[in-house]
C-alpha cells in the first residue's frame, strides 16, 4: 500500500507480496495493489484482495516449535503480474 501512495506500483494491479520472520522470507501471496484509503472500500474492484498463496510456512504434525516447519508452495502463471 505504502509503494501506491508514493508512486512505485499501478494501483489496482496484482503484485507478488514476499515477507517473513527472522532472518528469511517464507511467505509470498499475489494480491491486488491498492491505496490504504480503499483497504476497505465499497467498490470490490479497489479494494486489497489476495488473490493466491504462493509460499508458505505451515507447523508439521501439528508442532509449533522451531525448525519442524514445512513450506507449501504452488506454481502460478507470472505472465500477467
Amino acid at each position: 500500500m505504502a509503494r501506491v501512495s508514493c508512486g512505485y506500483l499501478i494501483p489496482y494491479e496484482d503484485v507478488i507480496g514476499v515477507g517473513g520472520s527472522g532472518k528469511v522470507a517464507d511467505t509470498a501471496i499475489v494480491l491486488r495493489a491498492t491505496y490504504p484509503a480503499t483497504l476497505f472500500d465499497k467498490d470490490l474492484a479497489k479494494r486489497l484482495e489476495v488473490r493466491e498463496v504462493i509460499a508458505m510456512l505451515v507447523p508439521r504434525s501439528g508442532r509449533t516449535r522451531h525448525g519442524n516447519y514445512i513450506c507449501v508452495c504452488s506454481v502460478i502463471c507470472l505472465t500477467h503480474i
